[in-house]
């Protein structure tokens, strides 16, 4: 457990941050490629469903 003070987790929480621009900008990018993708799918018009037999019960054997 940390004692150090709260302004001083802060500070290195600030500094963490000014430090990474560049991972943040690709998780951004990421993120928006998700976004887009999933933007896509959701226009996209979604497959009908074939069914492979018959819904009837006629065709199982006894």
């Amino acid at each position: 457990r940390s004692v150090r003070p709260i302004s001083a987790k802060h500070a290195q929480a600030s500094r963490f941050l000014q430090q990474s621009p560049p991972a943040l900008d690709r998780l951004a990018a990421l993120a928006d490629g998700i976004g887009r993708e999933l933007a896509q799918q959701r226009s996209a018009p979604s497959p009908s469903i074939i069914p492979m037999r018959p819904n009837g019960r006629d065709d199982i054997e006894r």
